[in-house]
């Protein structure tokens, strides 16, 4: 990534220092920052592109050399209001254009025999109320932290939490799931 001061608004020294800090950066370092700044922007209205370019960068900046299209990838989605399926949606559309075979599902459709044959797993999910599922993701969510629950070795995993940080239980489900994946293998 390089920085240039004619298509940002950065001055050029401000550009330089960027461009130096960049170049010391791993792919998940610039993608944490990018969520951190993203949350720092506070009460700034999200656009409709947000998804896409969530979507965009995380593919694009993706390390050439890993090659896993013969690994399945699972996409599952937990939506109260549509803002995680359509970010869900737009993701598994990226990652079909380059060359991945996709399963992209919603979270009260996924059968317990199919998760149990998941390679590789990303969850997206809103929370809703007070840290909860959402209406789709309860039976998921219900699943993964009971007895039930399959071990999940050699599964690789993501959780992409939406929420307001202005509620007590900020991402929680997303946290929730994101803990019980780790527990689970």
């Amino acid at each position: 990534m390089n920085l240039s001061v004619s298509n940002s608004p950065f001055d050029q020294e401000q550009a330089a220092q960027l461009n130096q800090i960049f170049q010391t950066l791993t792919a998940e370092q610039q993608i944490w920052l990018t969520g951190y700044l993203t949350a720092q922007q506070g009460s700034v209205t999200q656009t409709a592109e947000a998804p896409q370019q969530v979507a965009e960068y995380v593919l694009n900046n993706e390390s050439e050399s890993q090659t896993n299209n013969d690994r399945h990838i699972t996409v599952v989605y937990g939506s109260e209001t549509g803002n995680a399926q359509s970010l869900a949606e737009i993701f598994a559309d990226r990652l079909v254009e380059h060359n991945y075979t996709v399963k992209l599902t919603a979270m009260d459709e996924i059968k317990q025999k199919e998760f149990k044959k998941v390679e590789d797993l990303f969850v997206i999910t809103a929370t809703h109320g007070e840290g909860d599922p959402p209406d789709n993701a309860l039976t998921f969510h219900e699943f993964i932290h009971s007895r039930k629950a399959p071990k999940l070795e050699n599964v690789r995993f993501s959780v992409l939490a939406l929420g307001d940080e202005s509620y007590e239980y900020f991402c929680q489900t997303g946290k929730d799931f994101d803990a019980k994946l780790l527990e689970l293998g």
